[in-house]
């Protein structure tokens, strides 16, 4: 079991936007290896490229609203 906070897109970053740590985040994941995982503020961007970079793991949550603008709480497993 992971709980992992993706951390929303914030362009403020800098160095640590979110097109520079995607990849880490889906290998910190692979290389973990565990059987659920908990989302933490993810937003639907983040969400669809762990869908692609993580083809062995389903997921399921919703958006603090119901809507796709929102953070989520999302679970892979």
């Amino acid at each position: 079991v992971m709980t992992f906070n993706i951390r929303y897109p914030e362009p403020a970053d800098g160095d640590h936007i979110w097109e520079r740590r995607r990849s880490l985040a889906a290998r910190v994941i692979t290389e973990s290896g565990p059987d659920v995982i908990g989302l933490q503020e993810p937003v639907i961007e983040q969400l669809r490229y762990l869908d692609e970079a993580l083809p062995d793991y389903q997921r399921f949550g919703v958006s603090r609203y119901g809507n796709e603008e929102e953070k989520f709480t999302a679970v892979l497993y």
